[in-house]
């Protein structure tokens, strides 16, 4: 174990700093420490390493977790198998990504090829690298994407998303599929409380069936008392994600292929051919995803 000087107020302030050897594997345990912690090796499948600052792997991650309050550095890639994750409340770096999930609320950057992995930034996702590629699985930024080559020959369905934050529409979309799903029971009530109060209206409603109706009343009110708060809720996220004209870019400096979907915040745009060094962005007269040469421009304005 070594010491961190960090300056903080200014003043020195002293943080532990935790040099693991070898891998994380069954013989160090899962590793759970303040400060950060350095790994020479690898992580593991099912091991897990939190940090309360940064963490450096100097080889890869094979389906273990790997969670920080700071940075995250994976020298060798991240080899998913669709197990594990990698959090980091600042930035993630790695060398490359395989059936990956990483999240971070700063900005990623990988240096070689993203195969079906979900990968998601508050900030931008940059994909470079002479052998870089995105195929497979969806890409998600706050701000923008940047890679050299997007999608494949073989059509591989590649879903690139910028203008939201993956942890806002995450909420949005789980916030949609809740109002459905509730309006689709209030219904089904309503029609059910409907067929009850027609046989109260004939006189042919048993003690049961009065019970029932009094308890299915409650139940739409109820219903109904949580399906305008999740609307509510819902309207204000999506006031707030400014979504009308949004200003983030999808960069592509090499191939980008058939079956690529790019979102560029609630515009979506359906890649039917092969196209090269183009840059996807907003137009605002158009109401709709245009695209223009990469070298014709280098922000969303």
């Amino acid at each position: 174990m070594a010491d961190e000087i960090l300056c903080k107020g200014g003043r020195p302030e002293i943080l532990p700093e935790l040099e693991i050897d070898g891998d994380v594997d069954s013989k160090t345990g899962n590793i759970d420490f303040p400060g950060s912690v350095s790994i020479p090796g690898s992580v593991r499948e099912g091991f897990q390493v939190r940090a309360g600052r940064d963490v450096e792997i100097m080889e890869t991650v094979e389906g273990g977790t790997v969670e920080s309050k700071a940075d995250i550095t994976i020298n060798g890639g991240v080899r998913g198998a669709g197990k594990g994750s990698i959090v980091a409340a600042g930035d993630v770096k790695a060398k490359f990504l395989d059936q990956a999930y990483v999240r971070c609320k700063g900005n990623i950057k990988i240096d070689g090829p993203v195969l079906n992995s979900d990968v998601g930034a508050q900030m931008t996702v940059e994909i470079t690298g002479r052998e870089s590629r995105i195929v497979g699985g969806k890409i998600q930024a706050g701000a923008d994407v940047v890679c050299e080559n997007l999608g494949s020959e073989a059509g591989e369905h590649t879903e690139i998303a910028v203008g939201v934050s993956p942890e806002h529409s995450e909420r949005r979309n789980e916030l949609r599929n809740l109002i459905a799903e509730l309006s689709d029971n209030l219904t089904t009530m309503e029609t059910d409380l409907e067929f009850l109060k027609k046989k109260h209206r004939e006189g042919s409603m048993d003690e049961r069936q009065r019970i029932s109706m009094l308890s299915m009343v409650r139940g739409i009110f109820e219903l109904r008392h949580i399906l305008r708060t999740r609307q509510s809720e819902l309207k204000k996220l999506e006031q707030s994600l400014n979504l009308g004209e949004p200003r983030s870019v999808v960069k592509v400096n090499g191939l980008c292929h058939p079956g690529v979907i790019v979102t560029i915040g609630d515009y979506k745009y359906a890649v039917g051919e092969r196209l090269d060094h183009l840059i996807f962005v907003y137009d605002a007269e158009a109401r709709a995803i245009a695209l223009r040469p990469f070298d014709e421009t280098q922000s969303g304005d």
